[in-house]
């Protein structure tokens, strides 16, 4: 008995030895999973006579925010096994008045994956009034802080949605996920839609005048602002924005911002 439970440690002990040379040997090659690269791309492109602006993410979550300058600054961040970092691509492309941003991670079949690397895309506007922003995303989420445009498209198949102080009609759809709009006063038309997750509108300042349009087909319908009742149709005052929220399976919410 004692030969054999030794036969078996030295045999544990021999494939142990093993792994650890045959990792060493892969680390040196830079195809171990240990090895990992830094995702860092950054593009930028003046702004002067960009209207129009599309953003596309298949993987990488979109963060987009103003800041003081007359570029466009787009930065592609994130962190993956070196043997894939060629995996991932920034693109940007000017056709006149609208630029094309697209980040990718391209799909390649793993068979033994640790850090499976993942990458976040940062586009920088500079402060102007722009005619129209789309984004779609794949598989992450939009984020969105306090860009003058006069038309909003935000598409996600699988993510959330957020939208801060974002100014002009605003157009939201996504698969899965929750949908949230901060507005300092209702202003413009919003239309958000999502098969499952909530959708929630809150606003600094109390509308005059609204029109609104909740559907919610499993799920909480609320309105909490000054002179609307909490039904799936109203109204206060004349005309107005119209606010359309629709979900399958979700809440929907109305809401001054200090709920």
């Amino acid at each position: 008995m004692k030969r054999k439970y030794k036969r078996v440690m030295q045999f544990a002990l021999l494939l142990i030895i093993v792994s650890v040379i045959g990792n060493m040997l892969m680390y040196s090659f830079n195809l171990s999973p240990f090895n990992l690269a830094v995702i860092d791309h950054t593009r930028s492109i003046s702004a002067s006579n960009v209207t129009d602006i599309r953003i596309m993410s298949n993987t990488g979550d979109v963060n987009i925010v103003p800041y003081d300058g007359t570029e466009i600054v787009v930065h592609m961040k994130g962190k993956s096994e070196k043997r894939y970092q060629d995996n991932y691509r920034l693109s940007v492309e000017e056709n006149g008045s609208e630029i094309t941003i697209e980040a990718e991670e391209f799909e390649k079949k793993r068979l033994f994956v640790i850090n499976s690397g993942a990458y976040e895309l940062l586009v920088q506007l500079p402060q102007k009034e722009y005619e129209k922003l789309q984004v779609h995303t794949d598989l992450a989420d939009i984020n969105v802080e306090k860009i003058q445009t006069k038309q909003s498209f935000l598409e996600s198949s699988l993510g959330g949605i957020t939208a801060n102080k974002l100014q002009g009609d605003i157009y939201s759809v996504t698969g899965l996920g929750n949908i949230n709009v901060q507005l300092q006063a209702f202003e413009s038309d919003i239309d958000a839609q999502t098969s499952l997750g909530n959708i929630t509108i809150t606003t600094e300042i109390a509308p005059a005048a609204i029109q609104t349009n909740l559907r919610s087909g499993l799920g909480e319908r609320t309105i909490e602002l000054p002179g609307l009742s909490n039904v799936d149709e109203a109204s206060l005052g004349t005309g107005g924005p119209k606010v359309k929220l629709s979900t399958e399976l979700g809440d929907l919410a109305l809401l001054m911002a200090d709920h």
